[in-house]
């Protein structure tokens, strides 16, 4: 069985009671595409198979436009998420870059979560940062049609290794703008991000293993 991307995921072993399931729903390397309002025009992110498992894998070099990677949720499923799996890894940090410093917002690797309220546009983006320590919240923003916070959730260099996430979309809205959990709006979709073109440097990660577990009711 792939570690990576699974079509689907159940609890392994003898079925627990139905109020118990939470059904995981796979979002394959291949569903994530370039987001055009988001990007410039080069092409930087490809889908890579190798021993039965994909990964998007990412390589940013000095010159090229800034690219967002990203894929849509099931509109089934976007009231219904309670948790994001996913892993990733970093091959190689931008020099001096810092999300939470103007002018060096670079990301090696970059996660993001995006809701739809309204006119407005609400994101959690996750970084890779390889000198702010873990739970550094940052580079906050809050205009009339974008709001945005961004977290360290892994620090260090990392040496090249995977590693595995989850967060739990309803709970890190409502902690990070004060709203209470039925209050979340709709979770749109989820994105990769990146870049180097601010401290003009290269970059380059790997992302895979998305998975959305969501509420059976």
């Amino acid at each position: 069985m792939s570690t990576l991307l699974l079509p689907l995921l159940l609890v392994a072993g003898a079925a627990p009671p139905a109020a118990q399931v939470r059904p995981a729903v796979a979002l394959a390397a291949a569903e994530f595409r370039k987001i055009d309002r988001d990007s410039g025009k080069d092409n930087y992110y490809r889908v890579v198979s190798e021993g039965g498992e994909s990964w998007v894998a990412a390589d940013y070099r000095p010159g090229m436009e800034s690219e967002t990677f990203g894929a849509k949720l099931p509109e089934a499923l976007r009231k219904k998420a309670t948790l994001l799996r996913w892993r990733w890894r970093v091959r190689a940090f931008p020099p001096g870059g810092d999300d939470c410093v103007p002018g060096k917002g670079d990301s090696a690797a970059g996660v993001f979560l995006t809701f739809h309220s309204g006119l407005k546009w609400i994101i959690l983006k996750y970084i890779w940062s390889e000198t702010r320590p873990k739970g550094t919240v940052c580079d906050r923003r809050n205009g009339p049609f974008l709001r945005r916070d961004t977290t360290v959730l892994e620090s260090g260099a990392g040496a090249g290794e995977w590693r595995a996430e989850a967060v739990d979309p309803k709970g890190e809205y409502a902690q990070h703008f004060g709203v209470k959990r039925e209050d979340v709006p709709e979770l749109v979709g989820v994105g990769l991000f990146t870049d180097g073109d601010q401290t003009k440097s290269g970059s380059s990660a790997d992302y895979g293993g998305f998975q959305l577990e969501t509420d059976v009711r």
